[in-house]
């Protein structure tokens, strides 16, 4: 009878344990950032296609703006470059990711 109790009792913890763990975050699956070429267009310019995520010529301000939701305007601070370069960004996701998962994966500083 005691391992009756025992099986139904370590039954029940783990149904409980399984049922309390959160999905993971979600994130890129790949992703290539580099300097945009000098003389590229002076505005952030972002595109979705099918899996991949595009981003160009868009400076750190406007990577950190895009990703909090908050305009670019009110982000202050920082060294000059953060205004000045510009990045190219082009990244792999689940064709199942939602534009607000994107903005996540966006602000996240976890490395896959």
């Amino acid at each position: 009878m005691r391992r009756l109790s025992a099986r139904i009792g370590l039954s029940i913890l783990l149904s409980g344990l399984a049922f309390s763990q959160t999905a993971p975050a979600p994130g890129f699956e790949v992703a290539d950032v580099h300097a945009s070429p000098a003389g590229a267009q002076p505005f952030m310019n972002v595109g979705v296609v099918g899996s991949r995520y595009e981003i160009h010529t868009a400076t750190m301000v406007d990577l950190i703006g895009t990703a909090y939701g908050v305009d670019s305007t009110a982000v202050t601070g920082g060294p000059a470059w953060l205004e000045k370069t510009r990045f190219e960004i082009i990244a792999k996701t689940s064709a199942r990711v939602s534009d607000a998962d994107r903005l996540v994966m966006l602000a996240t500083d976890e490395h896959r």
